[in-house]
């Protein structure tokens, strides 16, 4: 307490001082000059990110606008930091510089962490309270730093044991406890951010498989969590003995409940090395007919043709038998079955639904449609009409109505009758038995 009020007493009395308000005068000139750049550079910004990524025209000029806010207060305590360094040489008073140099990097810091959040995880309630707490946090330790009470605080904290390492005379404190949380949540948004963000360059190079692009995707992400862990414990200074415990209590849960989940996660990282599915196939496993849309490395979401998804887990692609219409081509054959009566010209009827389905928008040409003659039946004689298309995700009923009006069509106009059942009713009467 005594330090604070020397503190706030030396500041007082420096206020009318003329220098003060010189290093005053920079702060705000540094502001405004990284204020400019960042507002002159703001489309350039916009234009980086539109190049690399596929959002609408809107999206680029918000992420810009954002990562601009990110910007200037880092550029503007750039350029304090360079005038304070310059003051120093001159060998003049520049405490009212320091500080404002660090206000305003604690600010640009604070900005970019929860950037990188918002680029991270959906927004949420629980998100905007987290970043709330996270920025109320991030100042006062800001402040208590200022003020010079950061010391007392942390040695108070550090007097409070949790844990005492078995066996030896480590332990761990509230300090270390707070201090670990604070490092794994920011190397972990860090990391979850530039994962995202190189998940995203592999996804635009069309020279690798879009399956590998996932696969690498989601392993590099893992990846730079295992290292976001390890370095935030290192920097804390917790001993990495404490993973062994913890590692074996997961072991525990991942034989014990978790083994599903975790067959689930071994199951996706399977499928995209493999590449037997990938994003786009029309498939069909158990009751569920749709285009894969996401792949995960738990779950992979199916979705029909009337608009439902299905989130279906791993290990049922693994362990189930699927039927993949795109595997190896996207060619999927589509018949159309009729009957035409014994009294028409049945070549003729088969010239006619060829040339209902040849040049159709959806139809292939090669193979080009064919139509069969598949045998007598009761009432007629039984044709099919067989057509490839290459979007089979887009359902086949449209197709289906388009040419069978089309051949309805076509045999009206040539006169080739479609059967008519006909029954053929005996009445039998006995000897002495009246017909009512």
């Amino acid at each position: 307490m005594d330090d604070l009020i020397a503190t706030v007493s030396d500041l007082i009395s420096r206020a009318t001082q003329p220098r003060v308000y010189i290093q005053l005068g920079i702060i705000a000139a540094s502001m405004a000059l990284a204020f400019v750049l960042v507002w002159a550079g703001r489309e350039r910004i916009a234009k980086s990110i539109a190049a690399r990524s596929n959002d609408g025209l809107t999206a680029p000029a918000i992420r810009a606008r954002s990562l601009g806010n990110v910007i200037w207060p880092l550029l503007g305590s750039l350029l304090a930091f360079l005038a304070e360094r310059i003051g120093e040489a001159r060998h003049e008073p520049s405490a009212v510089l320091r500080l404002g140099v660090l206000v305003l990097f604690a600010s640009g810091a604070i900005r970019f962490v929860l950037y990188a959040v918002r680029r991270v995880f959906r927004p949420s309630g629980l998100l905007a309270l987290m970043q709330r707490l996270f920025t109320f946090v991030a100042w006062m330790v800001v402040v208590l730093h200022i003020t010079g009470l950061l010391p007392d605080v942390t040695d108070a904290l550090a007097s409070v044991p949790v844990y005492q390492m078995h066996g030896t005379a480590e332990e761990i404190n509230l300090l270390q406890i707070l201090q670990g949380a604070f490092w794994v949540a920011l190397t972990l948004v860090i990391a979850l951010w530039g994962g995202a963000a190189l998940e995203g360059r592999l996804m635009r190079m069309s020279s690798l498989d879009g399956s590998l692009q996932v696969a690498m995707g989601r392993f590099v992400r893992a990846v730079l969590i295992v290292l976001a862990v390890l370095v935030s414990m290192q920097v804390v200074g917790i001993p990495l003995g404490v993973l062994g415990v913890f590692g074996g209590a997961l072991g525990v849960g991942l034989g014990l409940g978790l083994q599903r989940v975790a067959s689930n996660y071994v199951s996706g990282f399977i499928i995209l090395l493999d590449r037997s599915l990938r994003i786009g196939d029309f498939i069909a496993v158990d009751k569920y007919t749709g285009s894969v849309t996401q792949i995960r490395t738990r779950y992979t979401v199916v979705k029909a043709l009337d608009g439902t998804e299905a989130i279906l887990p791993n290990e049922l692609l693994v362990n189930t038998p699927v039927l993949n219409h795109s595997y190896t081509s996207r060619h999927t054959r589509v018949g159309i079955k009729l009957q035409v009566a014994y009294e028409s010209d049945v070549s003729h009827a088969m010239e006619l639904m060829v040339a209902a389905a040849r040049g159709r928008p959806r139809v292939l040409d090669d193979p080009a449609p064919v139509a069969l003659a598949l045998g007598f039946a009761s009432d007629g004689f039984d044709l099919e009409l067989g057509f490839w298309i290459d979007d089979a995700e887009l359902g086949t009923g449209g197709i289906r109505s388009d040419i069978n009006l089309a051949i309805l069509a076509a045999f009206k106009a040539d006169g080739v009758a479609l059967p008519t059942p006909r029954r053929d009713i005996r009445v039998e009467m006995r000897t002495g038995e009246s017909p009512i």
